[in-house]
């Protein structure tokens, strides 16, 4: 793979004031920048604060079937790669929508470090359910019911809607315009907040055909609190320490900090 850029292209959002539209997004988790359809591929580039830098290049492509535990599935398979094209991971995670729900059945994960870690996880396992969201999985339909309300450009707050409908992904908040580079989409915009400091918060903007032109996720100001990622000089710290300079969303009295965002080749 050829070397890629340090830095990420300019990204401005702005409100639209139109009606939001529904999307159905057919891509396995936000991201990937996939549809969970045979034959489908896609590349996109991570950045990280502090910065934002690169992080590194990621690729998915989705070319065999599979069965785990006699259900029959599709191989996604992801790759990544540093800034000059070295390979330091891959993953393959086993998937397939059924009745309008995107549900994972295995994830296996490969770190190339030098006891080359491989991890293997499925359906059946303890805990499986809590990362993967398997069971009942995660709705394919995507609309904005008011179930979020802005206070500010950066604090949201709990809606007031009329009424959530079943099997839907009721997280979006208003149309918005993204500029990415020299490019323009206009995108629903998702909000997916954690319940605690502990947890995290994941945003993306969708456009009209269900495809993700933005993803960007952050941690709670406590995630991973004490361990070897958040200790500087022997004391651990919380994000807003760890990242003084990234943004912040807030939702209620919970603050999240942005740790990085991935911009898929398709929006550029």
């Amino acid at each position: 793979m050829p070397k890629f850029s340090m830095y990420p292209p300019t990204i401005t959002i702005s409100k639209l004031d139109e009606k939001p539209f529904e999307v159905a997004n057919l891509e396995f988790h936000w991201f990937w920048f996939i549809n969970l359809e045979f034959g489908q591929k896609s590349q996109m580039t991570a950045y990280q604060y502090p910065g934002p830098v690169f992080w590194e290049r990621r690729e998915r492509r989705i070319d065999r079937k599979a069965k785990i535990h006699g259900v029959e599935c599709l191989e996604l398979r992801g790759f990544e790669y540093d800034i000059d094209g070295n390979i330091i991971a891959e993953s393959t995670n086993f998937a397939k929508i059924d009745r309008g729900y995107m549900r994972t059945y295995a994830f296996l994960h490969v770190e190339y470090t030098e006891d080359n870690i491989i991890r293997l996880s499925t359906w059946k396992d303890n805990g499986f359910n809590d990362d993967w969201d398997y069971d009942p999985g995660i709705p394919t339909r995507v609309l904005d019911v008011g179930k979020w309300r802005f206070i500010d450009d950066n604090h949201f707050t709990d809606g007031d809607p009329k009424s959530i409908p079943i099997n839907v992904n009721s997280n979006g908040i208003g149309l918005w315009e993204v500029k990415i580079g020299e490019s323009t989409h206009r995108c629903l915009r998702v909000l997916q907040p954690g319940n605690s400091v502990d947890g995290t918060m994941v945003e993306a903007f969708v456009n009209s055909d269900g495809r993700t032109m933005l993803a960007r996720r952050y941690n709670g100001s406590r995630w991973h609190y004490g361990s070897k990622r958040t200790i500087v000089d022997g004391t651990p710290r919380e994000w807003t320490e760890l990242l003084p300079d990234a943004p912040r969303m807030c939702y209620n009295d919970i603050c999240f900090v942005l740790w990085d965002f991935s911009i898929p080749d398709t929006a550029l």
